[in-house]
Order: structure tokens, then sequence, then C-alpha cells
């Protein structure tokens, strides 16, 4: 696996264009030699030497500082890392997930990066017409949502899971459907 920091130091090195002057600029032997290594030009580097003169940790600070504001932010494909929950609560919210940043292994999205966003999203303002009312309604009294935990009951018994629950349907139903036959049979049996 190629480092990151290879990768972005050989495009630094590929892009920048080679040291023209560099034997004008007075620099340590080591100092040229970083810059010839790591691409710099020595005349854009100042120096903290003797005399301004460059030295090596010159080179380096400044190829670092160059690497860092070169550094971008990754090229935003079409794919959208994200767990299957978090894209489901983006779409019950209406969240685009490109612009939720993930904090899951390699940039994922997860389900708290989705709540974190809906936390911080205001809600857009839904325009409301005026009808005039000629007398009130009456209005139908409000069912509460499905409950979401399973419920115990009195004797401790938790509902079956969706699994358990057609696995007992098709017991059932094998022995109510298909044809039973109880054959009992009596033996004497002799004891000597």
């Amino acid at each position: 696996m190629v480092e990151p920091a290879k990768v972005v130091e050989a495009a630094l090195v590929a892009i920048t264009p080679s040291p023209s002057n560099n034997a004008a600029v007075n620099a340590t032997p080591v100092a040229r030699r970083a810059a010839d290594q790591l691409g710099v030009d020595l005349s854009q580097v100042k120096g903290t030497g003797a005399d301004g003169q460059i030295t090596k940790p010159d080179v380096e600070s400044f190829a670092a500082a160059r690497s860092a504001s070169a550094v971008t932010a990754p090229v935003q494909t079409g794919r959208i890392i994200a767990s299957p929950a978090a894209k489901k609560a983006a779409l019950d919210q209406g969240i685009d997930l490109h612009q939720v940043k993930g904090t899951g292994p390699e940039g994922r999205i997860v389900l708290a990066d989705v709540a974190s966003q809906a936390d911080k999203a205001v809600p857009a303002a839904i325009p409301v017409s005026v009808v005039p009312v000629a007398a009130p309604a009456v209005v139908a009294p409000v069912t509460p949502a499905k409950q979401t935990a399973p419920v115990v009951s009195a004797s401790g018994r938790k509902p079956l899971s969706r699994i358990r629950n057609t696995i007992a349907q098709r017991m059932t139903q094998s022995k109510t459907t298909v044809p039973h036959f109880y054959i009992t049979v009596q033996v004497k049996w002799m004891l000597r």
C-alpha cells in the first residue's frame, strides 16, 4: 500500500518547476541536496542560518508548508459511503448526504452523523394559505403511533421476533392441514 504522504510528495515533485538558480543562493550543501530531492527552489526559501544562510531545516519546513497548502479535499465522486441506517434516516429527514461529514471508518457516514446534521438543519418555512372557516370541524381522536420497543407483558414474556413468528405459523399450518394418523397397538409381554 502506498502511503498518502509519499503520493502527495511525488505529485509535488512532478508539478514543481526544477530549481534553476539554486547555485546563486547562500545555502549549505546539505540544504542544496535536500532542495534537489524535494524540488524546492532555494530562491523562495528564507534562510535562518548564519548571515541568512539556508539550512536543511529551512528547506524541510518550506517543503512541508508548501505540501500542506497544496493538499486539497478529496475529489467528490457520485458515490456516497454511508451505512444503510444513515441512508434511510437521511431520506426520511430530507437531508442531502453530500452535505454530511462522515466520522465513521474511512469517512463513512453513520447514523450519528445524520442525527447531528438534522439537529443543525433549519426546517424550511412552509407556506400557509389562509382559508376562511365557517364552523369548527369535529376532529377525530389521534391514535398513538406504533411502539418500536418490545413490550413485555405482565407474565414477563416479550413478543416473538419475525422469524420465530413465521416458524410458529408454519408449524401450526403443517399440523392443521396435513392429515395425521395415530395408531395404537396393544402388546402382551410374557414373562418367563
